[in-house]
């Protein structure tokens, strides 16, 4: 075995792996995007929670990217949120950490509803 051969091995194997974690990646965000779907249909449409999952799975099936789409933005957004709410509890000692409790118990929460909602409102448009 020559030298350069244990490199081609190794270096395939993180090739593999990093298509593998992208794929992985793409799941997670499209259940995630499913299950928003299936709130929306829920509590913003008139389907019942059981009746509401298959179409929900058939909507983000059929529109994959759209969903994988709308869940970056809404991890962006998210992130987002997360890193003002960090700086502002580590600057404002005693209020910025209420002001993060708050907003991560209650506002972000609160967005997702809306979110999921609206996903559900647009998704056939």
């Amino acid at each position: 075995m020559e030298a350069g051969s244990h490199t081609a091995i190794v270096g395939s194997g993180a090739v593999v792996a990093a298509v593998l974690v992208v794929i992985a990646v793409a799941v997670m965000l499209w259940l995630v995007g499913t299950v928003l779907y299936w709130f929306g249909s829920t509590f913003g449409g008139s389907h019942s929670p059981k009746s509401g999952f298959l179409p929900s799975v058939r909507w983000s099936t059929s529109r994959a990217g759209r969903v994988l789409g709308s869940m970056v933005l809404l991890i962006g957004l998210l992130l987002a949120v997360l890193f003002v709410m960090t700086i502002l509890a580590s600057t404002i000692p005693v209020l910025g950490a209420v002001l993060m409790v708050l907003v991560l118990g209650m506002i972000v929460p609160a967005f997702m509803g809306i979110y999921a909602i609206q996903l559900y409102l647009t998704g056939d448009s």
